[in-house]
């Protein structure tokens, strides 16, 4: 689900007037700079093309924002006894999975447990 569906979802599950207004209203450009226009559909008195607007700025800004450092990278190291054993390299090509998991934790986004 791109970040566009998952706001409008979010949009739509939070505010009365969401499906509406996303149903009136012209989406221009691509996901990551593109805006809403239009959608002048009206609830409760009010025009909702400005607050969808800036309700998808918002989240467009909210989302940019989410910056993740992961742990350092590792690579297998062979012990001689046939099995092997993870090393910090700068150069490797693996990543713990519970050090990863508590980088995006500490991020403040949900990991999706199996």
């Amino acid at each position: 689900m791109t970040s566009r569906e998952q706001f409008e979802a979010w949009l739509c599950a939070t505010y009365g007037w969401g499906e509406d207004a996303l149903a009136s209203a012209f989406y221009q450009g691509d996901d990551a700079t593109g805006y809403y226009i239009g959608g002048d559909y009206i609830y409760d008195g009010f025009s909702c093309n400005d607050p969808l607007f800036w309700a998808w700025r918002g989240w467009q800004a909210s989302h940019e924002a989410v910056e993740i450092e992961l742990p350092p990278r590792q690579r297998i190291c062979a012990s001689g006894y046939g099995d092997g054993y993870f090393v910090y390299s700068p150069e490797g090509e693996g990543l713990v999975y519970d050090d990863v998991v508590e980088a995006i934790s500490a991020a403040g986004i949900k990991v999706k447990e199996d």
